[in-house]
């Protein structure tokens, strides 16, 4: 892409429309209401506009829509977040970059690499930001982190990654409506995380598997190796994480072994440091931010770019080549799923 076609005054308010209000969509109206030369114009949902229970400070001047093609004439919003499952991502985004609307799409921004490739050429047709929320990325901690190892202050070798999470359900258990199961849903969090502090990885390989034996397609558990050499420096990250949990789930941990010492972060928070100097307290989240304070992160920083005639933090053209590595492991083990 070249650039957007525009660049907004840094005098007014970028105007954000909502596509889906499930529980990700309401995460992204709170963070909204808390970033400044920002309004939250418009709600695309199928939900009668009076049971959706919209705070107050949400209700003000935002408008309900049942699609949106209605709200891009109505609500002319400046950006638009994609907050739906992942098989309406690729129909919905292309509608919104046709109209010349800046998308910022909840990953993995449809059910493979070839749905994003499709919305990367429309976005760069169309001169028009896209981008993909992956919103550890944003988080203090990880922020933190990053730099560290950017800057050679902290030199890693091994990387462990696991967790246990709650049973997947609804459209999260159909191949043709997720494009997969664990990994497309949840492993792919921390597959960026990885491609974030280390770079591209020299490979990924490993196992995923449906404990059912009954979700052709659908993964539940995953246990995945990759290999990066940030600096020329080898570093190895074991991904393990399970979908089977009834009770006991808890936050994904990831554990970093380093030359120096080591380091645990619980969720996006680093919760011990041995060895090296831990970070400064995680600020408190405020109230809704239920994913964390990335998504308050991701959009404040779309909110200045896009103010500023740029960009967004990640844009989904960067983020093919993971999506790619994805659809790969996929097809590697469409037998066993």
């Amino acid at each position: 892409m070249t650039g957007p076609k525009n660049t907004l005054s840094p005098s007014r308010r970028l105007r954000w429309l909502i596509v889906g209000y499930g529980r990700v969509g309401r995460c992204h109206a709170a963070a909204i209401n808390l970033i400044d030369h920002a309004e939250l114009c418009g709600i695309v949902t199928r939900e009668p506009a009076g049971s959706l229970s919209l705070p107050a400070e949400t209700a003000r001047g935002t408008s309900v829509f049942s699609n949106l093609s209605q709200a891009l004439s109505v609500a002319k919003p400046d950006a638009v977040i994609i907050a739906t499952p992942h098989h309406t991502h690729r129909e919905l985004a292309l509608e919104a970059l046709e109209a010349g609307v800046a998308v910022l799409c909840e990953k993995p921004a449809g059910c493979s690499a070839s749905d994003a490739e499709a919305l990367v050429a429309a976005a760069t047709r169309q001169r028009t930001p896209l981008g993909v929320v992956l919103n550890q990325r944003a988080n203090p901690h990880c922020i933190w982190l990053q730099q560290h190892i950017a800057q050679g202050a902290l030199q890693c070798v091994n990387v462990s990654i696991r967790g246990a999470l709650g049973r997947m359900s609804g459209w999260n258990t159909e191949a043709k409506l997720s494009g997969g199961g664990l990994l497309r849903t949840v492993g792919i969090h921390y597959l960026d995380l990885l491609r974030y502090f280390f770079g591209e990885p020299a490979h990924i390989n490993g196992q995923l598997v449906d404990s059912t034996g009954q979700r052709a397609g659908v993964d539940d558990v995953l246990a995945l190796c990759t290999r990066h050499t940030p600096g020329g420096h080898p570093v190895l990250a074991t991904l393990t994480l399970s979908a089977t949990a009834e009770r006991g789930a808890g936050p994904v941990v990831m554990e970093i072994e380093a030359k120096e010492g080591r380091l645990r972060m619980r969720g996006a928070e680093i919760e011990w440091a041995e060895g090296i100097e831990p970070p400064p307290p995680a600020p408190p989240v405020p109230a809704g931010l239920i994913y964390g304070p990335g998504h308050l992160g991701i959009l404040q920083a779309a909110n200045e770019e896009l103010l500023a005639g740029g960009d967004f933090p990640l844009s989904l053209a960067d983020h093919l080549p993971l999506l790619r590595q994805i659809d790969a492991l996929y097809r590697t083990h469409a037998a066993t799923l």
